[in-house]
């Protein structure tokens, strides 16, 4: 738990959405070499936040939570 506040960081590229816990997208966003494979979230308000990886072949989901 944190402030609304993260940075997601991967091994690899991709397109990622960030998901709160009713279903909708709340961002969307590429990470490649030109973002050093890092995005700052901010400003999100407290509940339970998923982060997927939009990828042919399903896709990695991770949990945040903001308080």
């Amino acid at each position: 738990p944190n402030q609304g506040q993260f940075v997601i960081e991967s091994q690899w590229p991709g397109e990622f959405e960030l998901i709160n816990a009713v279903g909708q997208v709340v961002d969307r966003f590429t990470l490649g070499a030109d973002s050093g494979l890092s995005y700052e979230v901010k400003d999100l308000r407290a509940g339970v936040y998923f982060v997927r990886e939009l990828h042919e072949y399903g896709g990695l989901k991770r949990v945040l939570v903001a308080q």
